[in-house]
């Protein structure tokens, strides 16, 4: 059942520790990624190229998105919104808020992929202005082709 949210009622900040397990279990449960929640902690607290932001309602984990900034440029390495809150915009205030982040961060670039068969998430990030740049294929564990995306968003001060 989809709850409806007002976006003013939408919270997004940077993670903290305390938000490793709801990543962590969406990561290896939905997306099926293996990974240690050990370094999962690890990559979202330690590493200095990481940014990881969570939006909340009520206080309630409901998504989050994730990258690595390897000046210039930037990958979105995940996003992720629970079903019962889709199709609400949470995913587009994600990813605004995350390119307004790697903008101050004085990033050019962003690149990312995602499965041709998510027409949801293309859609919103050729809404962005993301373009198709290639297709990486065979590049998920089940054979399914990536499409790489790339957005040029020109940070430099």
């Amino acid at each position: 059942m989809q709850k409806v949210v007002k976006q003013e009622h939408i919270h997004i900040r940077k993670m903290d520790m305390s938000d490793v397990p709801f990543v962590y279990h969406h990561e290896t449960k939905v997306f099926h990624q293996r990974i240690e929640e050990k370094a999962l902690y690890q990559e979202i607290i330690e590493n200095n190229l990481s940014r990881y932001f969570i939006a909340l309602i009520e206080g309630k984990r409901v998504a989050y998105i994730g990258g690595w900034v390897p000046k210039p440029n930037a990958e979105i390495m995940t996003i992720y919104v629970k079903e019962e809150y889709r199709k609400q915009h949470i995913g587009h205030l994600l990813l605004s808020y995350i390119i307004e982040e790697l903008k101050k961060d004085e990033v050019e670039s962003i690149t990312l992929e995602v499965r041709p068969s998510n027409t949801a998430a293309i859609t919103l990030y050729r809404s962005f202005g993301f373009l198709d740049v290639a297709v990486r294929k065979e590049y998920y564990q089940d054979k399914e082709d990536a499409l790489l995306m790339y957005l040029l968003i020109g940070g430099h001060k």
